[in-house]
């Protein structure tokens, strides 16, 4: 069940031995859900649950969840070492995590982890801490693995043009369908149909999609309710401030006009780095990015939204999905 070739993945993991080389680390403890596919093919939500990789400076690699996770591991990853710590009441699989790492020599090495990971929470943070405190020295590596993932392999790409291809023919499908009458759901339903009837994924994140002053809203809400005459519809899925404040805009646009993407997971499709002013980060060939220009109007409740998706070329951007130009009005 792997999307990528073993040895691809094996790339992947050397070019992160490479980079904990250069930081002096003996290895990496993994908690982001996006850090074990890129490297493994590991693909599962079960980091809803306390779970933790470990890629040594050798290439040793290991696996600790829970049993729920383990035919989830065997099948979609190239992990062989999969440790399960054990549901029960008191349970510290910070420990077992520990004990992994003990049976790999990692007692008094120098450890990087990732800290910035939405499956490791506060509390699960410093349980993680307090088992490793006086075993092994550790420092936040969050980023080791995140900017390894901003270029994105050819592979990687050609999943991309395909993901932009299937985004398009969702935005017809929603074009074609919203009119007076129709319900947003079912407008939303019959996008979903087209991503997932293409083979695709739903997105780490319910996409925003409302009508009349719900199309200010930016973020998935619950309740959709009917299109009707004179209304707008904003559906947003997967601006330069200067020219905004001249056409008087200002207070009406968001600070941050993109991010760029890739694989990711639940509860955001947004990855890093963000597009906003004084953003250091230089832009390299294969970057993927989605670049927006949203106007939120709330003193008249009127929105606009213009985005696409493009990857970063030496030349020029190679757009991969494509907004009209012109206002979609009905009647056609």
């Amino acid at each position: 069940m792997l999307h990528f070739a073993k040895q691809e993945l094996a790339r992947r993991r050397r070019a992160a031995c490479r980079e904990m080389a250069k930081l002096s680390l003996d290895g990496l403890l993994s908690f982001r859900q996006e850090s074990m596919y890129y490297r493994t093919g590991y693909d599962t939500s079960g980091y809803s649950m306390f779970q933790g990789m470990y890629l040594g400076a050798d290439g040793a690699l290991a696996l600790c969840t829970r049993s729920a996770d383990l035919r989830q591991a065997r099948l979609t990853s190239v992990i062989e070492d999969i440790r399960i710590w054990r549901d029960r009441e008191g349970a510290n699989p910070a420990e077992d995590l520990r004990d992994m790492l003990d049976s790999y020599r990692c007692r008094g090495k120098r450890l990087g982890v990732e800290y910035h990971a939405y499956g490791l929470t506060a509390q699960r943070g410093h349980m993680v801490d307090a088992a490793l405190h006086g075993f092994c020295r550790t420092e936040d590596a969050s980023d080791l693995v995140r900017l390894q993932r901003l270029v994105k392999s050819r592979a990687e790409l050609e999943y991309v043009r395909r993901a932009g291809q299937l985004a398009d023919e969702a935005l017809a499908a929603a074009n074609r369908l919203t009119v007076p009458g129709a319900r947003v759901g079912e407008i939303y339903g019959e996008m979903q149909k087209v991503v997932l009837a293409g083979d695709g994924d739903p997105s780490a994140s319910r996409w925003p999609m409302g009508h009349g002053e719900e199309a200010l809203l930016v973020r998935y809400h619950t309740g959709h309710g009917t299109v009707v005459r004179n209304d707008q519809v904003t559906v947003e899925f997967a601006a330069h401030a200067r020219t905004l404040n001249k056409a008087g805009y200002e207070g009406h646009y968001l600070n941050a006009r993109g991010y760029t993407m890739g694989a990711t997971y639940p509860p955001t499709w947004m990855d890093w780095p963000m597009i906003y002013t004084g953003n250091p980060h230089v832009l390299s060939p294969g970057m993927v990015f989605f670049i927006h220009m949203i106007v939120l109007n709330s003193q008249t409740g009127l929105s606009m939204c213009l985005g696409e998706t493009s990857i970063v070329t030496a030349k020029a951007c190679e757009a991969v999905t494509h907004a009209p130009r012109q206002l979609v009005q009905w009647p056609r």
